[in-house]
């Protein structure tokens, strides 16, 4: 590449002169995992207006050898329309 400005192109010399020194920070580390997700959502209405809900999700790794992550959370819930809801909920990680 050819660039018009010197300074421009001595610093995009430099750059490229420099790179395959420092190559190590362009290599990328993959790394395999299998996980599995399990999640069940309720909403259980008791009126018209009033319900109940609960979230109960859970990660694993290694298909499901091993717990990662899980994350449970309750509460009432409230029908301001047929649309749109408002929670008072509690979670736990």
């Amino acid at each position: 590449m050819v660039l018009k400005n010197e300074k421009i192109q001595e610093l995009y010399n430099n750059l490229l002169n420099h790179l395959p020194q420092h190559s190590s920070f362009l290599q990328k580390t993959i790394n395999h995992q299998m996980q599995s997700w399990l999640s069940i959502n309720t909403t259980l209405k008791f009126t018209k207006k009033l319900g109940f809900t609960l979230d109960v999700h859970e990660r694993r790794n290694h298909l499901f050898a091993d717990n990662s992550f899980y994350f449970l959370r309750t509460g009432v819930q409230y029908w301001m329309k047929e649309n749109i809801t408002m929670s008072l909920a509690y979670a736990h990680l």
